[in-house]
């Protein structure tokens, strides 16, 4: 099947993009602000051994914008009307990217029963720009301005939904995520990207601190499942679809594989 179209899913259509056939059906969830060009190179390579879909969430891309404040159980419910609607086949394998990844990881726990598999994409804790502020040291007039910049973008994304492109209040949402403890014995692949980038002049004692932090709750989320694989995508920056696709790709096209066949075993 190779489907373009848009389907209402309460008020509002939301644009998607369906190629390939057979199940599970791999669905692509992009990053935050991100429309479904950011996973689409990965949609096209995957139709050539299954069924495939990206779409456009609320407000982006060719869909429609949604009501504001959103929440990530929003996008779920959205998300699991377009694939009843517009009668995508089951099962699915989730693959989410970023922001993306805490959308699909609601959506295995609001419907376990439609989810084969999930590959998460340098996906962070629910309350990232939270921790990240912890951590870093009081304001000074004294501190370089890339150190200002990040305190002020995080404090954004997390106290103003308003200044969010997708009008997601990021305080509801984590809490919403943060009920998620684990995901039984579900096939799962996080991917962490290892390389960081930082602007010139961010303090290097606070950089080495806020990765340190994230590879250890990287670590914690591949153990929400006791079928779980752990992989360091070592030539990638935040984008690891764009750094390194085949990599995913293999990722994808070895889990259908084990679905296929019942070998999904750790």
């Amino acid at each position: 099947m190779d489907l373009n179209a848009k389907i209402d899913v309460g008020g509002y259509q939301l644009s998607f993009h369906s190629f390939g056939s057979g199940t599970p059906t791999v669905v692509f969830e992009s990053g935050g602000g991100c429309d479904a060009e950011s996973l689409a190179n990965l949609a096209h390579q995957v139709q050539s051994f299954t069924g495939a879909l990206i779409y456009d969430r609320a407000g982006l891309g060719q869909s429609d914008p949604a009501p504001c404040p959103r929440t990530i159980r929003d996008a779920v419910s959205d998300l699991h009307v377009l694939l009843h609607t517009a009668q995508i086949p089951g099962p699915y394998l989730l693959v989410g990217h970023s922001f993306g990844g805490l959308i699909v990881e609601l959506y295995v726990h609001q419907y376990p029963g439609e989810v084969a598999g999930l590959v998460l994409l340098d996906v962070p804790h629910p309350e990232q720009s939270l921790r990240e502020l912890d951590r870093l040291p009081p304001p000074s007039s004294t501190e370089p301005a890339v150190l200002t910049n990040l305190r002020n973008t995080l404090r954004a994304e997390w106290n103003d939904p308003s200044g969010d492109a997708e009008g997601f209040d990021r305080a509801a949402s984590a809490a919403q995520v943060q009920a998620i403890t684990h995901f039984g014995h579900l096939p799962l692949v996080v991917m962490t990207a290892g390389i960081d980038e930082w602007e010139e002049g961010f303090p290097s004692d606070i950089a080495r601190e806020l990765e340190s932090d994230w590879m250890h709750k990287q670590q914690e989320l591949a153990a929400r499942s006791t079928n779980s694989t752990h992989i360091i995508a070592t030539e990638s920056t935040h984008a690891i679809q764009e750094c390194q696709p085949d990599l995913v790709i293999d990722v994808i096209r070895t889990l259908v594989g084990d679905l296929r066949t019942g070998d999904t075993a750790a």
